[in-house]
């Protein structure tokens, strides 16, 4: 309900991208291990060690994405990447002016992928990829509407290349101030 409100202010703090990428692994590593998946992860060594933004939206939305990729792999395996998007407006200054790097976080599954017609759908609530499938796998069809939601309150967007078959790959870029330019907060 905190994502409907548009008035509600997204949570900043300084975190690091790496924190959220180990704690990731590290969650989600048993499930990947127990389906005899492989869970790979890597960080750009060129992204900043620190920035400012929603740690904890960042966090949720990269768990759902690994589980969710993990959940519908039946063989191969699961590589998630984080590094630099390609410089746009906001790779200079974020709404508050201050300097910004844009990350791409790409989650790479070799799972059942998707077909153009799941595609036009997949971020809609309560929709499936395939009603059997899902049935076997579990879950209520919320978890992508929510990180979109979630995604775009950060002023980020995410997206989905996939064929059917071959897998997918979530992508999405978030827009992050760095620590030594971010915006003054209140009484401190």
């Amino acid at each position: 309900s905190r994502l409907e409100s548009e008035a509600a202010p997204v949570p900043s703090a300084v975190f690091r991208l790496r924190d959220i990428l180990d704690g990731a692994r590290h969650s989600l590593a048993g499930l990947a291990t127990h389906k005899r998946l492989t869970l790979t992860c890597r960080l750009d060594p060129d992204l900043p060690d620190l920035v400012f933004g929603d740690a904890d939206g960042t966090r949720r939305v990269l768990m759902a994405l690994v589980s969710n990729a993990i959940k519908f792999t039946e063989h191969g395996g699961v590589t998630v990447e984080v590094g630099k998007s390609e410089p746009g407006p906001e790779a200079l200054q974020n709404e508050h002016g201050a300097a910004a790097v844009t990350v791409l976080f790409a989650v790479a599954d070799t799972g059942i992928g998707l077909t153009p017609e799941q595609l036009s759908t997949i971020f809609e609530p309560f929709r499936q990829v395939d009603g059997s499938h899902t049935r076997r796998v579990g879950g209520a069809g919320l978890g992508l509407a929510i990180a979109r939601k979630t995604v775009e309150a950060m002023h980020g967007c995410i997206d989905v290349p996939s064929d059917s078959g071959k897998g997918s790959v979530f992508s999405l870029t978030v827009p992050f101030a760095l620590p030594e330019a971010r915006p003054k907060q209140p009484g401190g």
